[in-house]
């Protein structure tokens, strides 16, 4: 058999334990579904005639079918995130509409607009329609609840 590579893509039961991999599929003939960020990449912990163990870069493990593919090797570089973007043109080109504060509007257009100077009204912050958005509880608890248990059977 010829030398694995990174980049390749395989099925999980061809790949060697502790391999990072990347493009992982959730079910079989599916596409891919998980690790698919830049730098991201997760690790065959064992395998047995039907499942495979992966540990994730959050420290989770995920028990997968052995026939699902996935690509050797981490994505892309880890110093993508360390780009600058440097001007507002090149920002827009990636799709980014700009972002306007709602002090700097009108009254009719926003809950904070209005007024002379940047002075800001005393009320409780709001989005342009008019919901609160500061000092609601964030935390979702059911989503705590399932972090507790670090194992995941997705099968």
């Amino acid at each position: 058999m010829e030398y694995i590579k990174n980049g390749y893509s395989l099925l999980i039961k061809y790949m060697p334990l502790f391999t990072p991999i990347s493009n992982i599929e959730f079910k079989p003939l599916e596409g891919s579904k998980i690790v698919r960020a830049a730098s991201a990449s997760s690790i065959i912990i064992s395998k047995n005639n039907k499942n495979s163990i992966l540990k994730l870069n959050s420290k989770w493990l995920i028990k997968l079918s052995i026939d699902c593919m996935s690509s050797m090797g981490s994505i892309s570089s880890i110093y993508s995130n360390d780009i600058i973007i440097g001007k507002a043109g090149k920002n827009r080109a990636f799709g980014y509409r700009p972002k306007v504060r709602g002090v700097a509007k009108n009254p009719c257009d926003h809950p904070h607009g209005g007024g002379n100077g940047k002075k800001a009204k005393p009320m409780v912050p709001s989005n342009a329609w008019c919901t609160v958005f500061k000092w609601k509880h964030t935390k979702n608890k059911k989503n705590d609840i399932l972090k507790r248990r670090l194992y995941k059977n997705l099968n």
